[in-house]
């Protein structure tokens, strides 16, 4: 058994329910493939990070055998992503009927029904997901096996996953840009004053569309926070006093798409893949779409629960950081004031949670501390592995190129892997070059973080050695949504 660890910024109130009784509802559920259950069955968190162990032999074994399965059954593999999108919608049409609410008017009990109404359409959202993570962490294997056997030279085929795993259409993040952008090109022309917008018949409008539906897109595992007008107009001035004007960077997001299109259709007209291998790819760029519809439903869940509970926290005296560490069906006894500050507040501080045994156990302090090293005792972080925080998802391989100060950027090559300590603006016209980002330092709203999502580049923040264990020149699978990039021997 191989232990990878997968780390994220999170609490305990939405992390729970991303543990607790995977796949058992569903007749598409996730166990029939991983017995042991998602991170086998257990959750530790401490100080506002959560963490998950897989066996990731179980995970390919299960991957290969599901990518099987999907391919010789397309209908299956069909009826699985409308499946999700169905969820998809029921969730995020049941967060936009909780937005107009004033949860400050809604009584106590209101409050709890809503957020237990919520979880109850969230959770077939986690019982159906992790599919993806399968094949994510198969593909990569089955694709180079039959790309190989095509005698297709080695150092192409990593370059030709990258490009034909990457579906064209926009993500949310990349579309709120564009939003964003065709906003300021509007000003831009009109040459608005600064600070204006807001009471200009023109603008507004644009405004308030992006507001209502991009509202969530600030929200993380652990922040709940929406956008607002502030925040919005600090969008409007960053992209008005960049380099680039809105409309010339709107012009080259659309031709990097056109020429992202081109790319692939010229590597399909060169090399005669396989009917497998098409398939496979497709499937790719299908759980990359997958991630991005349920990070976006997630993020429009976190938003709209994450005003609930900071009423009911609110309404208790407790900070709402700290009321994150309820469990779900707790509510009750929160808001009662059977559940204790200090009880919370000690889960924030260390936390181990095993579902393995009835009813599950929770753990904290010491004894958490001492769970987590023993399930943790074979080391998650090798001399031939690094973990960090997924900051933009992806799978690519590449050779490393350590880069300890911006004054060495010239050194990157194009198609290398960059592992630095942190990120600075001066780096970004580089990044355009790298194919993954590592650091040592950051959490998932960094400089890196950001910048990788805006480009699409995979990227894994906060390893901590990355820099001391991975040497220029070395061979690099990078696994970002699970935050692992593992050395090649």
């Amino acid at each position: 058994m191989r232990l990878i660890e997968q780390r994220r910024q999170g609490a305990l109130f939405f992390a729970f329910h991303s543990t607790l009784n995977i796949g058992d509802d569903l007749d598409h559920g996730l166990r029939r493939f991983v017995p042991k259950g998602y991170g086998l069955n257990k959750l530790a968190c401490s100080h506002d990070e959560i963490r998950w162990l897989f066996d990731e032999d179980e995970l390919i074994a299960a991957g290969r055998m599901l990518a099987d399965r999907l391919e010789k059954n397309p209908q299956y593999a069909n009826s699985l992503f409308e499946l999700f999108r169905y969820i998809c919608k029921l969730n995020e049409d049941y967060c936009d009927s909780l937005l107009p609410k004033r949860v400050g008017l809604l009584s106590t009990q209101e409050i709890i029904e809503s957020i237990r109404k919520f979880f109850n359409v969230y959770q077939p959202l986690w019982d159906l997901g992790p599919f993806g993570e399968l094949i994510d962490f198969s593909l990569p294997g089955l694709l180079s096996e039959d790309l190989s056997a095509q005698k297709i030279p080695s150092k192409e085929i990593s370059t030709i996953i990258s490009a034909l795993s990457m579906p064209t259409d926009d993500s949310f993040s990349r579309a709120a840009e564009k939003s964003v952008l065709q906003i300021s090109a509007v000003i831009a022309n009109r040459q608005t004053p600064n600070k204006n917008w807001r009471k200009d018949a023109q603008i507004r409008p644009l405004m308030e569309a992006h507001l209502e539906k991009f509202y969530w897109t600030p929200c993380n595992y652990f922040s709940f926070s929406g956008l607002g007008w502030n925040n919005l107009e600090s969008l409007i001035e960053s992209a008005l006093n960049a380099k680039e004007n809105p409309t010339e960077r709107l012009r080259a997001i659309e031709k990097q798409k056109k020429e992202s299109q081109a790319e692939q259709n010229r590597l399909i007209s060169k090399y005669l893949f396989s009917s497998k291998a098409l398939f496979f790819f497709e499937l790719a760029k299908k759980v990359s779409i997958l991630y991005d519809d349920r990070k976006k439903t997630q993020m429009k869940g976190f938003f709209s629960v994450g005003r609930l509970l900071k009423e009911l926290a609110r309404r208790r005296g407790i900070d709402s950081d700290v009321a994150k560490y309820l469990f779900s069906f707790e509510l009750t006894d929160f808001a009662q004031g059977k559940i204790s500050r200090q009880t919370l507040e000690a889960r924030r501080e260390h936390c181990f949670v095993n579902y393995n045994v009835y009813p599950f156990q929770v753990l904290t302090g010491k004894e958490a501390v001492l769970a987590e090293e023993k399930l943790w005792q074979k080391s998650v972080v090798t001399q031939n592995e690094v973990a960090g925080l997924c900051a933009s998802p992806g799978t690519v391989s590449g050779i490393a190129r350590v880069i300890r100060s911006a004054r060495d950027l010239g050194q990157l090559q194009p198609g290398e892997i960059l592992v630095t300590g942190m990120t600075s603006p001066e780096f970004v016209p580089m990044l355009k070059k790298t194919v993954g980002i590592i650091t040592d330092d950051g959490g998932i709203t960094c400089h890196a973080a950001i910048i990788s999502r805006e480009l699409g580049i995979p990227c894994i923040v906060g390893t901590k050695v990355g820099t001391k264990i991975i040497q220029n020149g070395d061979k690099i699978d990078l696994r970002a949504h699970h935050g692992l990039a593992r050395i090649q021997k």
